[in-house]
Formats: C-alpha cells, sequence, structure tokens
C-alpha cells in the first residue's frame, strides 16, 4: 500500500482512542465508532484529502472557469496549455505524467491539436476563419477534467483540476432565460463560485487591427466587453465570500503577429478591460490581476481583415498566413499553467499545515502519541513526494517572472 496509503489506516487507530466529547473543530465526537468516521473526515475530507482505491492521496480538484464569446477560442486556449503540459510535463521515468479522467476529453483536446496542425499546413497558402472552427460549438457547460499524477515506489499522488467552459452565447443573458438553460446556468454558476481563477481568452486581432473610431466601437461589440466584464465582475463576487487568494488572467489570443508590439498589445486590453479589472480589485484585494498574452501556434501570423455587419451584428473577418519554419511553438502556455499549479500548491502547502497543527493538538491528549508520531510522518512523507512534483514544475514553467503581465489598472 506505501507510507501515504498506511495514513488512512492510523487514522482509524487515533480515532479509537478519542474520548467521549471532544470538540473538533466544530465537530462533537459522539462514541467510539463516530470517534473514527469524524475525526477521519475531520482531519483530511475537510482538508482537501481523499483516499483512492490504489490507497494513493488525491487532492481536492483546483476549479478554473473560462468566459468569452463565442469563437473566442476557449477551447484551443485549454488545447494550447494542455498540449504544451503534456511535452513539457511527461516524465514517465520519473514517475510523472498528465492524465485526463475522461476519454472524451481527451478526445476532444486531440481534435483541436489536429485543426492547430491543419492550420499550420493551411496558414502557408493563407487561410481564414478559426483555428477550431470545424468543432462543433459547446452547446451547454462542459468540464474538462484532468490531473497530475506523481508515483514513487508504492506512494502516488494526484492534483486534479477542473477547468469548466461554457458557450459564449450565453455570455449574453438573454440567451439564457429559459427554464432548461436556466438549471443549466446555475451548475455553471456553481463551479464559477468555487473557481480561484478565471481565464478571460481576448482576440488580440479585434483589438490591434481596429484602426478608425468606428473599427474601435465595433471591437467593444465584438468582444462583448459588456456581457463579460458582467461576468467577470459576478465571478469577483463569489470569491469575496472566500478568504483564499483569486487570479484574473485576461489572455489575449493569436499574439503572433503582435509579438514585438506587446506592451502595446496588453496597453489596448487595459483601454477595454482596464475599468472591469480596476472594479475587481476594489471587491477582492487579495485577488492577482494579469495580462498574459498566448501563441498558440507561433508559426501562423494574422495577415490582413475585413470589418463588417453580419445579420446586423460588427464582425471581424480575419485571414491569416504561415510564417518561419512551420513548426509549432507556443509562448506563455507553461506560465499559464504553471499559475494554475501554484495556486493549487498554495491550498495544498495550507492543508498540510493545518493537518500537522491538529495532529498537535491531538497529541496532547494522551496516550495517542505512538499513533500521532506515526502519522505525522505520514504527512511528512506526502510532503517529500511533492517535491519532484515542484521540481518538474519548476523546470517547466515559473511564475517568477510574472512581474511584467501583472496589471494594477
Amino acid at each position: 500500500m506505501g507510507v501515504v496509503g498506511d495514513l488512512w489506516t492510523i487514522v482509524k487507530d487515533i480515532g479509537t482512542g478519542v474520548g467521549k466529547g471532544l470538540s473538533w473543530v466544530g465537530t462533537t465526537l459522539k462514541d467510539n465508532k463516530g470517534n473514527i468516521i469524524e475525526f477521519a473526515k475531520t482531519l483530511f475530507d475537510g482538508a482537501f484529502f481523499r483516499k483512492k482505491d490504489d490507497g494513493g492521496t488525491e487532492f481536492t480538484e483546483f476549479k478554473v472557469s473560462m468566459v468569452a464569446p463565442s469563437g473566442f477560442g476557449k477551447t484551443t486556449l485549454l488545447a494550447t496549455i494542455m498540449n504544451d503540459a503534456e511535452n513539457g510535463l511527461d516524465n514517465p521515468t520519473a514517475g510523472l505524467t498528465l492524465k485526463y479522467k475522461d476519454d472524451d476529453d481527451k478526445k476532444r483536446i486531440s481534435a483541436v491539436k489536429a485543426l492547430m496542425n491543419s492550420a499550420i499546413l493551411a496558414g502557408q497558402a493563407g487561410f481564414t476563419g478559426k483555428v477550431d472552427a470545424k468543432l462543433a460549438g459547446t452547446g451547454e457547460p462542459k468540464k474538462f477534467d484532468f490531473y497530475y499524477h506523481l508515483a514513487k515506489d508504492a506512494d502516488s499522488i494526484d492534483q486534479p483540476f477542473s477547468i469548466m467552459d461554457i458557450p459564449g452565447g450565453w455570455i449574453n443573458p438573454n440567451n439564457r432565460i429559459s427554464d432548461e438553460m436556466g438549471k443549466k446556468w446555475e451548475a455553471f454558476k456553481e463551479h464559477l463560485r468555487a473557481s480561484r481563477l478565471l481565464f478571460v481568452p481576448i482576440d488580440a486581432t479585434v483589438l490591434m487591427e481596429a484602426m478608425s473610431k468606428a473599427e474601435r466601437e465595433a471591437a467593444v461589440a465584438v468582444l462583448d466587453v459588456n456581457n463579460t466584464g458582467e461576468l467577470i465582475k459576478e465571478w469577483a463576487k463569489y470569491r469575496k465570500e472566500s478568504d483564499k487568494s483569486s487570479a484574473l488572467i485576461l489572455v489575449p489570443i493569436k499574439c503572433e503577429k503582435y509579438r514585438s508590439k506587446e506592451l502595446e498589445l496588453i496597453n489596448k486590453v487595459h483601454e477595454k478591460y482596464g475599468a472591469i479589472v480596476h472594479e475587481v480589485i476594489e471587491m477582492l484585494p487579495n485577488v492577482g490581476t494579469y495580462c498574459i498574452p498566448l501563441e498558440s501556434l507561433g508559426c501562423v501570423e494574422f495577415s490582413h481583415g475585413i470589418w463588417c455587419t453580419e445579420k446586423g451584428k460588427e464582425n471581424f473577418s480575419p485571414t491569416f498566413k504561415g510564417v518561419g519554419d512551420g513548426i509549432l511553438k507556443t509562448k506563455n502556455a507553461n506560465t499559464l499553467f504553471a499559475l494554475m499549479y501554484d495556486m493549487a500548491e498554495e491550498e495544498i502547502t495550507e492543508t498540510l499545515k493545518r493537518t500537522k497543527e491538529k495532529l498537535e493538538s491531538v497529541g496532547k491528549l494522551g496516550g495517542l502519541s505512538p499513533k500521532v508520531k506515526e502519522m505525522k510522518m505520514t504527512v511528512e512523507a506526502i510532503e517529500k513526494l511533492l517535491e519532484p512534483m515542484r521540481h518538474s514544475l519548476k523546470k517547466y514553467g515559473s511564475t517568477d517572472k510574472l512581474g511584467p503581465y501583472q496589471v494594477f489598472w
């Protein structure tokens, strides 16, 4: 089973020896059998640990949400992060792997990867449209569940992530007024409420190619800044209920054309989203706010575009072209993943700290010292098991250089 798996046997033994009427973090341990259940539940379930069937340890999933209008590349953003992480993180010889919980999620990401490769080939002759245009649109909230798995000897730990993608049309509240839509929307809001991190993909070509006053006004409509902003602020209100840190990440995509104009691009984002970010900071003093441009392809960039009106709506139709050596290269995908993991690890570290404090309190009851000592050793084993995970992530991507991307608008 391994030392981590032994933790769950030990916790039962500890529970057996605890006397009646003990108040434990708001939970009263009523009897011998109840002691075992309540102690284990309070110490581990409440502290973001779960025992797996194989005896390993799984931490509570770290939730992330994405909001953006239709066709803004939410799925492409996710696929870029996942593809880059799979290539940069997987190290089977060290026991490190990135896995999907659902085969459908893996297939969808693989489909986007295939379209990204097709876009690179098409880019050599020029193509119009979106990288993931051939994918069926997200008709209802869709979760992408994956986890970072570390196995060493007989022990293993998993850090799960759950990223929620919603239909872009749902950004507009008029598109979610039916009873059925309302129920699905409530389910999404539960995920949004629990999401410590919010991604907001932004089409960089719309921002950078709006030259005239009319085009800049049209860009606000195409980006649907107002409805997107309302959702961002709704997320901030939810996060205000929590004492945990949060992060709002504005992610300009299709940035290859503007890699030498990154500051200008960030300033353009400021023009459209600065007031929204300011309100979020006012509501959440412990929020991190970032603008991190993402290159999904590297060798395909914007060529030219046309501003037009389609079915009474403003629209921008871009054309792309291939550049460079035709090899896919991403930029900042590793930074986005590292930011997700750092926030998840922050929660793990705090959990382990609280667990050790609880063990110290239990140890003072007397007669439990040998078991408490053994359990402390097990918690230390989990901490040691986390070290290779941290090391692998630091080599892959780091948040140490986020300074230039942090915004205080």
